[in-house]
């Protein structure tokens, strides 16, 4: 997209990435991709953080590149110079000069613009083009194994599953047909949490204007529960998503992310005012996360679960998930106002 427009979507973006890059003395780099704001009071939530090995610097006659299986460095390059500021350039030159071949996650960038299906620069375009090349579930499994959206803001998603959640993000995720499972912690489970219920709920974003009129996603929530970890009184600030076998064993792919589950982070398609709707995708937020595979941890799946005492995949949440029952309502609603009608 053109400069001029491309200042014209920031107006009414969201500035939303989470990203660190620390530089050592001998100039190796990190590269830190979390959902926590910089500010204080993190311990009121939890939050998630993915940390990239340490990237050598590379050797001046070293033409390797240092680029990733996964193309990292390309796509955080990118990512860094689509802003166009002088005081990103030494950071760019940074990156330019480490050495990512050990990194073996994929970089999963947007940035607010319209896009055609072969300029992927969305969220979901990126994440859709991954799992179809790595990460493809045998055809008699394929409808049986949920994706976990767990978010800290829920959107506006229309008058059915269909306008949006299915059509449009389950499709690229899975398959529409595919089951989905939103976590995001009710109302009671908030009250009960260890600190102030209205301090943590600034974190958790949730109109209630909006789920009144799509109270039919009632049936696509869970619980907010990490028992296993001792951590079901603390609130998720975390974004996560990912594919798990039916049976709750196995994960097919992992993501952490900035992004929330909304049109803002994830896009829709763009129709012009008063004009038909197109395959484009429009994106308003700048958002940044990192997808796990297993084929590039040399697995076929990460494990969720073993009794064999096998490494398992640091899931924050407890699996296998709790449905939310007839008096569970999500954050933000009063059960005494807010009943929700099936």
């Amino acid at each position: 997209m053109d400069p001029e427009a491309a200042k014209k979507h920031r107006l009414y973006s969201n500035h939303h990435e989470k990203i660190s890059i620390y530089v050592y003395d001998d100039d190796s780099l990190r590269v830190v991709i979390s959902t926590c704001n910089l500010r204080d009071q993190w311990e009121r939530f939890n939050h998630g953080f993915w940390v990239s090995p340490r990237c050598r610097r590379l050797n001046d006659d070293d033409q390797s590149g240092g680029e990733s299986a996964t193309k990292f460095k390309s796509d955080l390059l990118a990512f860094l110079n689509h802003y166009d500021l002088p005081i990103l350039e030494p950071w760019s030159n940074d990156v330019t000069s480490a050495d990512f071949s050990d990194v073996t996650a994929f970089l999963i960038t947007s940035i607010p613009g319209r896009y055609s299906p072969d300029n992927p620069g969305s969220h979901i375009q990126q994440v859709q083009n991954v799992l179809k090349k790595h990460s493809r579930l045998p055809p008699n499994e394929e409808p049986f194994w949920p994706v976990i959206a767990q978010a800290s803001n829920l959107g506006q998603f229309g008058e059915s599953p269909d306008v949006w959640l299915r059509s449009f993000f389950l499709s690229r995720l899975a398959s529409p047909l595919a089951p989905l499972k939103i976590v995001f912690p009710t109302w009671k489970e908030v009250m009960n949490g260890v600190f102030d219920a209205e301090l943590v709920g600034e974190g958790l974003r949730y109109s209630r204007a909006v789920h009144t009129n799509q109270l039919w996603l009632q049936d696509f929530l869970y619980q907010w529960k990490a028992n296993e970890l001792g951590r079901s009184k603390f609130m998720p600030h975390t974004k996560t998503y990912c594919r798990v076998s039916s049976y709750s064993t196995k994960v097919a792919w992992f993501l952490l992310t900035t992004g929330n589950v909304n049109k803002g982070a994830w896009g829709q398609y763009y129709a012009p005012r008063g004009g038909e709707r197109t395959e484009d995708i429009f994106v308003r937020n700048c958002e940044i996360g990192v997808l796990l595979v297993p084929k590039f941890f040399g697995e076929k799946y990460f494990q969720a679960k073993s009794d064999v005492g096998e490494k398992v995949f640091p899931l924050l949440y407890d699996l296998p998930l709790r449905k939310y029952t007839e008096k569970d309502y999500p954050w933000s609603l009063r059960p005494s106002k807010h009943r929700a009608q099936k």
